[in-house]
C-alpha cells in the first residue's frame, strides 16, 4: 500500500489567495490585486476593481470608493471583523464581506 504524504502546516503562516504571504515576522509583497482585507495596514492602495452587483458597487460609490482612487487601510484582519480605510479627509469602516470584494494594489 502508498505510503501517504502529509504536509505540516504552520498556524502562524496564512496563504492569501493572491499570493500576499503573511506571518508573525513579515510580509511579503506582490504586485498582483489582492483583496483589501488581505492588504497591509497604513499603506497607500489603489482600487482597482470591485467585485460585485449594482449595489455594492452603487454603495461604494457612494462612498468615494471607485476604482482609480487612492485609499488607504488603517485596520482590520484578513476574514474576520471590520476593515478601516481613509480615504480623502474621511474613515469609513467596511465588513469584511465587503472588503473582500475590493480589489487594490500598493500605490507607487
Amino acid at each position: 500500500m502508498p505510503r501517504l504524504a502529509y504536509r505540516r502546516i504552520d498556524p502562524w503562516r496564512i496563504q492569501a489567495p493572491q499570493g500576499l504571504l503573511f506571518n508573525r515576522k513579515r510580509v511579503v509583497y506582490v504586485e498582483k490585486p489582492v483583496p483589501l482585507d488581505h492588504a497591509i495596514n497604513n499603506q497607500p492602495l489603489l482600487v482597482v476593481a470591485v467585485e460585485g452587483g449594482h449595489q455594492i458597487h452603487h454603495r461604494l460609490k457612494s462612498l468615494g470608493i471607485r476604482p482609480g482612487v487612492l485609499i488607504e487601510k488603517i485596520s482590520g484582519r484578513a476574514g474576520s471583523g471590520p476593515v478601516v480605510v481613509r480615504h480623502g479627509r474621511s474613515q469609513t469602516a467596511l465588513g469584511h464581506g465587503v472588503a473582500h470584494r475590493i480589489l487594490v494594489e500598493i500605490s507607487k
